[in-house]
Formats: structure tokens, sequence, C-alpha cells
């Protein structure tokens, strides 16, 4: 035996039990009352019944179950095809599955979401809308003409709004109510993809704080000097009696996430507390207040096709200069001092953020609304890809390209099957 092997020490009773001339036959009438028990199971056409094995299968959906038995358990039936992971992958109820939702990375050369998965593997609209003569687009894309989209967030939503005109080749106008020229994100944009009627609109709300507490919302006004109307009823209401009046949104994306760490900062300071993970009512009362700003989107246009809400990416942790930059008047720093990092409550922590999208995305999915995931693509690209050195908070054209293409694919998805 080789050196280091192990050998098991053998048993002396089991050893004399089974070479006594009595009992030396059972092992091996044991081997073939099993072998003749699992034929009876796997040959009987009734017998996921018989053993009690409809839980496997709901009704309707038994055919792995009576073409297999207990080998369709083992995967060689189709008695699995009700799973929602099956779901996920080959669609239901004859719509297709949805390229958003399946594991991929961006596309190396036009940055769409390019999935191992042939049944969905995503489609490029973005570069070859970007590619294509104007006076092709109308019969390229029957899923888009005369669709209007409206992005209703804070400057990653506008971002998201800008790539969409580029791809287009649409011109950005600027236009704001009269007498709010001058306030801070007093205006909307608006632009048009010439030869397919398609539109987009873009208007600036200020995170998803509940600024009809006035506590709240005194905090907010003074952290963002030169705003106006912070919540989003408000502003919405008066961009579209205005600026906006003739736009008329087939479809509404939402999106918050760093106002709302700013403002929590803020309150933190003032109060003179600190928070390592997000307390769970700040992340509840923003999950809320997206419910409630999607509610009353859908109210306020009952002929939507639909409404959802974008989570933003992990935003970068080492945010030492952006405490200090939003911090150092709150704290009272004089000119010349220096404070600590630790002097300051956290900001955008990992963990807060965790806490965060995960209530967020839970309570959206409670309501029903669908979501797209910045951080979906975050997490498959290289940190120089999706941040710039400079800018810790946007992402780079590459992830802006691929979140893009989703919220077209979410489009397309909705006008061919309805969801």
């Amino acid at each position: 035996m080789p050196a280091g092997s192990f050998k098991p020490a053998s048993s002396p009773r089991a050893s004399s039990f089974f070479s006594s001339r009595r009992y030396r036959n059972i092992p091996l009438l044991l081997t073939i009352a099993a072998v003749s028990i699992g034929g009876f199971i796997v040959g009987r056409n009734s017998g996921s019944h018989d053993l009690g094995l409809d839980a496997y299968w709901p009704a309707g959906d038994q055919d792995g179950a009576q073409s297999g038995g207990g080998a369709a358990i083992f995967g060689a039936g189709h008695g699995r095809q009700s799973h929602p992971h099956v779901h996920k992958l080959h669609g239901v109820d004859g719509i297709p599955c949805n390229p958003n939702d399946q594991y991929g990375w961006p596309n190396p050369w036009d940055h769409h979401w390019q999935t191992p998965n042939p049944e969905c593997p995503g489609e490029d609209f973005g570069g070859r809308m970007m590619a294509m003569p104007k006076e092709d687009l109308w019969d390229a894309f029957p899923e888009f003409r005369n669709k209007s989209v409206l992005f209703s967030g804070d400057s990653v939503g506008r971002q998201m709004f800008e790539t969409l005109c580029q791809i287009g080749h649409a011109k950005i106008v600027a236009k704001g109510p009269p007498g709010f020229e001058k306030v801070q994100y007093g205006n909307s944009s608006t632009c048009e993809i010439e030869g397919l009627g398609m539109k987009f609109a873009q208007i600036h709300t200020y995170g998803l704080a509940n600024t009809s507490d006035p506590y709240v919302l005194d905090i907010v006004s003074r952290s963002y000097p030169g705003g106006k109307d912070f919540d989003l009823q408000s502003r919405a209401k008066r961009f579209f009696e205005t600026s906006l009046s003739d736009f008329k949104p087939d479809y509404i994306q939402l999106n918050g996430g760093p106002w709302d760490f700013r403002y929590w900062f803020v309150r933190d300071i003032l109060e003179k507390k600190r928070y390592e993970d997000l307390p769970r009512e700040d992340a509840e009362t923003s999950a809320a207040m997206a419910v409630v700003q999607m509610d009353f989107y859908k109210n306020m246009f009952p002929d939507l096709s639909k409404v959802w809400y974008v989570h933003g990416m992990m935003m970068n942790e080492t945010d030492g200069a952006v405490r200090k930059i939003v911090g150092e008047k709150w704290m009272n720093v004089k000119k010349g001092e220096t404070l600590p990092d630790s002097a300051y409550p956290p900001y955008y922590s990992y963990r807060r953020q965790a806490v965060y999208r995960a209530i967020m995305k839970t309570r959206l999915e409670e309501s029903e609304y669908d979501s797209l995931d910045y951080g979906q693509i975050q997490l498959v690209m290289s940190p120089k890809d999706f941040y710039k050195d400079t800018d810790l908070v946007h992402p780079q054209y590459k992830a802006k390209r691929t979140m893009a293409n989703m919220i077209l694919t979410m489009i397309a998805r909705n006008v061919r099957y309805g969801v």
C-alpha cells in the first residue's frame, strides 16, 4: 500500500456476521431487491401519482413524469419546465426570453448586451440605428416609430437621454418654463430622431427624498441652492404645463440614488450621527417614494405603455474628496483647516449602497414594476472602462451605450409582446 494511503479498519463483528452460513446471502438478496424496486418505479407510467411526485410537476405539466417517472427527477424528462430559471432561459407563454435578464457582457464592438443564450442573444438596436441613413430608419425599426420616452431622474438619467439622442443623431433642445431659466436644473430637454419620429425628453429631479416632510425639505433645499420645487410631482406638472406641453410620453423611466445619499450625508452631519449601514427607514422611504412617483406618472398619463426604474451602479466608496467638498461648510471647517476623513459620516460606502439597492429592488418587484440595473453592466466591466478617473459617479461611453441598448430592448419587447 503506498505511503500516506488510508485503509479503513474492518469490523470483526460485520465480517463474522456476513461470513456465517446463515446470513452469507443477505448482501446478494439486498442488491436484487434494490434493482427490482428501482426498475418498478422507473417503469411505471403512473408512478409519479402513486409515489406522491405531483409536487415536482404542476397540473398540466407532467410530461416529464409521465414519460420517465423517477428518471425525470434526475433530469431525463421535461418535468422542470415550470421552474422560474427555465422561464428566464426560454421564455414563457409564447414570449421569448429577455436578453436584459440574462447573464452576459457588453459586446466589444457595438456595446450591446450580449448573452450566451442562443434563444435571446441580444439585439444591437443602437449600433444599427447609429450607422443607418435616416431614410432607412422607418422600415428598419417599426418598434420605435413615433414613440416618446421621458427620462425623469438625476444626471445619470440625463446621460441616458443624451446617449440615445446621440445614437439617433438627434439635436438636443433645452427649454425652461418662463421664470425658471436661471434655476438649477430648471430646464427640460428634448430631441427627435429624424426619419423615425422617436422623441426623447428629460427632466431633473432631486432624488427620492420625501420632501413633503418640512424637515427633509429644509435640508434638501439648503443642500441644492438655486433649486426650486424639490418634489417630483410639482416639477413634473410644471414642465408638462409649460415647456413639455406638447410632449405625451409612451414610456417613462425613473432613476435616483446619488442625491439621496447626499441628503442623508448632510442630515447626519447636522444631527451628529453616524450610520455604517444605511438605516432601514431611509432605504424604505426612498423605495416607497419611487413607487409613489411611478404610480403618479401612470395616473398623469393613463395611456402610458410602460414605466420602469433604473438602479444605479455602485458609486466609488473612496469618496474622501466628495465628503470634504460637500461636508466642509456643514462641519463649519475654518479656512485653511482640514479634517480627516474619519471626522465625516459615511457617504457612498458599499455597505450603505447594498442596503439601498436590496430594498429598492425588492419593493419595486413587490409593486410589479420592471427595472434595469447599471450594476449588472458594472459587474462585468473593468473599472477603468466603466468610470473616468476624474468622475467616479457617472459611467463612461461604453457603459452608457450598453444601457441605452437595454432601454431600446425593453421598448421593443413591449411593442412586440406587450410585456
